[in-house]
């Protein structure tokens, strides 16, 4: 199967910590957080990886070029204007081989067993299956609400921190852990305009179609903030090897 990294983002709240990097290349250590995420593709045995690149896309393109990675093969989608992630993901359309492929954000990781989502995603016959993590602190998040077959139902806001447990204490809050496996039947389902949201226009649309949850209980990290970005520096080279 094909990864597609979406590496295109501004990564206006991390700019202060990493001021000069796209967020993708943000150091962990001596690497770039991009390398651990690429170290754990490998690793679940995805070689083939598409990034789709935007602000400060030749910093990545130059790292890559210095800095062979063994094992893998890396192709680039360039954006010259932002398109946003359903934007990004269509502009490379016609460089997936397959009717399957594998989407990940490139400011987190999710440790999700790739081949029991796959079994999941293919025994519910989905269009599209999204990982879901249930992040320590899920106040950043807006959650996803399942029925009992473990299709989607509906996207819930984002709730402030001092809400979480007082109504639903004993249940599991699912948020989206910005990975997902997709057939290309997910173009179809995209507005004909440049500029596409996965999150906030795609998704929301295939509610009621097999569009299903993959819940995990595996660790999730999103360095999109400063905060994460630092607990990162201690938890990501215990945890994964790097490219």
């Amino acid at each position: 199967m094909e990864a597609v990294v979406l590496a295109g983002g501004q990564g206006t709240r991390l700019r202060k910590a990493v001021p000069n990097l796209p967020k993708s290349l943000a150091p962990i250590g001596k690497q770039p957080f991009l390398n651990y995420l690429l170290g754990w593709l490998r690793a679940q045995g995805i070689t083939e990886i598409i990034l789709a690149l935007g602000h400060r896309r030749k910093a990545v393109a130059r790292h890559y070029a210095k800095h062979q990675l063994p094992g893998l093969r890396l192709r680039y989608s360039v954006e010259s204007v932002p398109l946003g992630t359903g934007g990004a993901l269509r502009n490379l359309r016609s460089m997936l081989a397959g009717e399957e492929f594998l989407v990940l954000n490139g400011d987190s990781i999710f440790d999700v067993d790739l081949h029991q989502m796959l079994v999941f995603h293919r025994r519910h016959r989905a269009e599209t299956t999204l990982a879901l993590a249930s992040p320590h602190e899920t106040g950043r998040y807006g959650s996803v609400v399942l029925d009992a077959r473990k299709r989607i139902k509906a996207f819930l806001e984002k709730q402030p921190a001092a809400s979480e447990g007082t109504n639903d204490a004993n249940r599991t809050r699912w948020v989206s852990g910005g990975l997902y496996i997709m057939n290309k039947t997910i173009f179809r389902h995209m507005p004909r305009r440049q500029k596409v949201s996965l999150e906030k226009e795609v998704f929301p649309q295939m509610i009621g179609r097999p569009f299903y949850g993959f819940p995990w209980e595996g660790y999730f990290i999103d360095i999109g903030v400063p905060g994460d970005y630092q607990k990162a520096q201690a938890e990501l080279p215990e945890r994964f090897a790097s490219c």
